[in-house]
């Protein structure tokens, strides 16, 4: 089974603008203060792109059941990105498709779950899809980070970044903070 891939929270650049409890009040995202916001949908949590006059990179946060699923955790991580890995494996190779970079368990700071990348053709553009992938409360959150082929080095810091800045159960925490003596 392959290892915890830990990376430096402190090391990834600022997220500092955080949205409002998403998801039925779940979870937090916070994202770079100079990337722009696309307009709310139900096909995804939170959307946001690093320039309004350029299409990539950008990140997309989506949410779904996964009663089935136990929270991620350090413990876990490495069986979490081995089903990760079987599922998509099984997903991808009837359609001759793979993945640009393998499954992998990661930590960056208090955020457990899997990394991978796969390639796509979106209209004439070649992208990088990066993917983290974590596990809360029977809920799958999947951050996907899009660039242009070739500049995924530079930008996965921010995915990184940004997932990291996920905080799970807001409400409850803040409940919990008030009432703390």
């Amino acid at each position: 089974m392959a290892s915890l891939l830990l990376v430096d929270a402190t090391d990834l650049p600022t997220v500092d603008r955080t949205t409002p409890p998403l998801d039925d009040g779940r979870v937090t995202v916070s994202l770079p203060e100079d990337w722009t916001w696309a307009p709310r949908s139900k096909d995804y949590l939170v959307r946001a792109q690093m320039s309004r006059d350029a299409r990539y990179p950008n990140v997309t946060v989506y949410a779904e059941a996964a009663p089935e699923m136990e929270d991620a955790s350090s413990e876990n991580a490495k069986k979490l990105a081995e089903t990760f890995r079987a599922t998509l494996d099984k997903e991808l190779a009837p359609r001759g498709l793979k993945l640009e970079e393998p499954v992998h368990a990661i930590q960056i700071g208090g955020f457990f779950g899997v990394e991978y990348v796969r390639l796509a053709k979106i209209g004439a553009d070649s992208v990088e899809r990066l993917f983290l992938v974590t596990v809360k409360n029977s809920r799958k959150y999947t951050l996907e980070l899009r660039t242009l082929q070739g500049s995924l080095p530079r930008f996965r810091p921010f995915g990184r970044a940004i997932a990291a800045s996920m905080e799970f159960n807001p409400d409850e925490q803040a409940v919990g903070a008030a009432s703390a003596p």
